[in-house]
């Protein structure tokens, strides 16, 4: 978004003083496209200088100054592609007008190439959501998309060479031939008709830029709790919120090609703020009803209606539609109003159009970081979106009192503010939605944090699992704790010292640390994302033995894979909650670049332990092929569903095992799980390396590169259980 503003802002005075703007924009298009091509490179570069910058840092600020550090790498590498997309529109707009002073034909060609740019966007989400990045991988993709810059510029350059019937009303001090696009301006531009109105439409954008985007923040994270876990949720809500503002950009050129006065454009714009505050209101409201109804719906069989939403993706997508299209399709229609009065029949209609798409964007910037960091974590999602809202209805009524309708503006602002604060006194929408989407679940306590949010619930047997958005990651019943206890057990007793120092990526319930902590000498280190997960912890005390008040547990607030690439520590062990590969962003934990950041902070003869999931036979070879490409001498445990690897070939003594397995601190616990002798733990031993080379033989690994699970929809996967006989013969 910043070099989207920086980039509107300073293509717009270029698109004036460019001789061909459509030759212009050919030439940024092409540098769009050279420029994404090396962002690959320079992001695998980054992690080499994030991770050289930060052995310089103080290790006890590291965290602190780690998001800084990350946020200027990226928007270093970002700057140049993402401004030059922003001086695209303003070059766009410039280079095909064909007259001046036509204030409805200015509107109405920026609403339509608006329109049509995003429409663009929508397919280039869809296609790469869908279909590219799970086929081709991330850079293919971006060569793909690079490709498509490199037709765009060219085109352009070739229509620029195309002579065109010279405009009328050019205005005084303006130098044009008859080729296309050819102007110059000697003069400054004067201000649009209707000076105050115009004004007041250029604040009013860019204050509605910033809680546009503070809209989709929010709404992202209500519809997480409703959608599965995986990138397609993030998808369709994108592609929802761009076809809505696609239609409404065509629309609202519409608008004000049919009444181009400034006051019509004015009054336009007032009621389509207070229209938006309004759809944001009704949204919140279906929120809480319509995935219920179309689950019902579904659930009624093979009718008309009922095919739309077979199948979860088909019900996220309409569900997306039922709530948040009709905002963004207001929201879209404003552009072009706003760039009407500010922008349309003037001279300067490039650095105008420029300028209040940057305001708009740059509001966007505030939008973002306001809805993520302020308004979801300290008043929730509910009155967030409630005030986002009220936000809305002033600028609406504010831009209905400038053109002239003071009591009408006062009394549907009244109207409009009296809606949302009945709005405010109905429960909040998460407990809406955690009971429509777990019906079983008793909500006991939830956190809405920077990163996600965090349920806990309790089922009619008094079982009490967390939940992250709409995935219940885990629970507190009998056999479930006792996996993940014996996950921590077993990697101290492997681990290559009896006072093990371990590092757990992921508290989770925190059975596994909690485990491991038992152990006597031990240290554990404890790396977790969301505070909200930390918060909920105390609701599983008695799974985790009260893990976050053990004095040898540290408990850092960080990112895993982050953490690793600052890494100064050797440790014994390394093992991490319970991820799923199916979950967005779950590539960080599973993909073959980091499990060699693993080995990175592990001692020659440290070992990693790592679940594996047993879901399908794709899956499941998919996973062990990737670590064994880190972890040659890996062995697997469990039922098949536990790696465990080292640098160095593993050695096992039973004499040894019999030693730890006497330690008082940890005895009770590991009698709870049944390790009692050596042969107890012995018998959960699966397959040596050499079987599981066999096993997982020649295919595809996952990289950061290619997230192949993540972007599952692209791929065809059988439903098949893997066949894991082989590894249940005498050992």
């Amino acid at each position: 978004m910043g070099g989207l503003a920086i980039g509107s802002f300073f293509g717009g005075r270029r698109a004036d003083l460019a001789r061909w703007p459509l030759r212009t924009y050919g030439l940024v298009e092409l540098g769009v496209g050279a420029t994404a091509l090396l962002t690959p490179w320079v992001f695998r570069l980054l992690q080499d200088i994030y991770g050289g910058l930060s052995q310089v840092v103080d290790p006890g600020q590291a965290p602190l100054v780690a998001g800084g550090v990350r946020a200027a790498l990226a928007f270093a590498v970002l700057l140049v592609p993402t401004a030059l997309m922003g001086a695209t529109l303003p070059l766009a707009v410039r280079g095909v007008r064909l007259t001046r002073g036509d204030t409805r034909a200015d509107a109405w060609a920026m609403g339509l190439l608006y329109a049509t740019n995003t429409a663009g966007a929508i397919v280039g989400c869809l296609l790469s959501g869908f279909l590219l990045i799970g086929r081709l991988g991330l850079t293919e993709t971006i060569a793909a998309a690079a490709a498509a810059n490199g037709l765009a510029g060219l085109g352009a350059l070739a229509l620029s060479a195309f002579p065109l019937p010279l405009g009328e009303g050019q205005g005084e001090g303006c130098i044009r031939d008859r080729t296309f696009g050819k102007i110059r301006t000697s003069h400054p531009s004067p201000l649009p008709e209707g000076e105050g109105v115009a004004r007041a439409a250029l604040i009013a954008f860019t204050v509605s830029g910033a809680i546009s985007l503070a809209y989709e923040v929010v709404w992202s994270r209500i519809l997480a709790v409703l959608f599965d876990s995986s990138i397609y949720g993030f998808v369709l809500m994108l592609a929802t919120v761009l076809g809505g503002i696609a239609v409404g950009g065509a629309l609202g050129g519409l608008l004000v090609r049919w009444r181009p006065s400034a006051r019509a454009a004015g009054l336009t714009f007032g009621w389509l703020e207070l229209g938006i505050g309004l759809a944001a209101v009704v949204a919140l409201s279906a929120f809480g009803s319509a995935y219920d109804a179309l689950t019902a719906v579904r659930d009624q069989g093979p009718t008309v209606l009922a095919r739309f939403v077979r199948t979860d993706l088909r019900l996220m997508a309409v569900l997306c539609a039922a709530t948040v299209l009709p905002a963004a399709l207001l929201m879209g229609a404003t552009f072009p109003v706003a760039a009407r009065l500010w922008a349309a029949g003037t001279r300067g209609l490039g650095r105008r159009l420029g300028g209040v798409y940057a305001g708009n964007v740059a509001g966007a910037i505030v939008g973002s970081l306001a809805g993520g960091f302020v308004l979801v974590p300290i008043v929730g999602a509910h009155h967030g979106l409630l005030l986002l809202a009220a936000g809305n209805v002033v600028l609406g009524a504010g831009l209905l009192s400038v053109v002239g309708l003071r009591w009408r503006a006062a009394l549907a602002g009244v109207v409009a503010l009296g809606v949302i604060g009945l709005a405010a006194l109905s429960p909040p929408v998460h407990e809406i939605v955690f009971h429509e989407h777990f019906p079983d679940q008793q909500l006991l306590a939830y956190w809405q944090g920077l990163e996600n949010t965090v349920s806990v619930g309790r089922d009619a047997d008094g079982v009490q699992t967390l939940f992250t958005n709409s995935r219940g990651q885990t629970n507190d019943a009998p056999d479930l704790v006792r996996y993940h206890r014996v996950m921590g057990h077993l990697a101290a007793l492997l681990a290559p010292s009896r006072t093990p120092h371990a590092l757990v990526v992921g508290l989770g319930a925190g059975a596994t640390p909690g485990a491991l902590a038992q152990h006597s000498g031990s240290l554990v280190d404890v790396i977790e994302l969301s505070e909200s997960v930390i918060a909920a912890a105390p609701f599983f005390g008695v799974a985790n033995m009260d893990v976050l008040a053990r004095p040898n547990v540290h408990i850092s607030i960080d990112d895993g894979r982050n953490f690793l690439l600052r890494n100064r520590q050797a440790y014994d062990v390394v093992t991490a909650d319970v991820v799923h590969p199916y979950d967005a962003g779950a590539t960080n934990l599973y993909s073959v670049e980091y499990f060699e950041l693993v080995t990175r902070s592990l001692k020659p003869d440290g070992i990693m332990v790592q679940w594996v999931s047993p879901g399908t036979a794709f899956e499941h070879s998919l996973i062990v092929r990737t670590f064994l490409q880190a972890f040659p001498n890996a062995t697997l445990w469990l039922g098949g569903d536990l790696l465990v690897g080292s640098p160095s070939p593993m050695r096992l003594s039973a004499s040894e095992l019999e030693a730890r397995l006497a330690d008082p601190g940890a005895r009770a616990s590991l009698a709870e799980v049944g390790f009692n002798h050596a042969e107890d733990v012995l018998a959960q031993f699966r397959g040596t390396s050499e079987q599981l080379h066999a096993y997982a033989a020649q295919g595809p690994i996952l990289t950061d590169d290619h997230p192949i699970l993540e972007y599952f929809q692209s791929q065809s996967i059988s439903a098949d259980p893997p066949d894991l006989s082989s590894f249940y013969a005498a050992r």
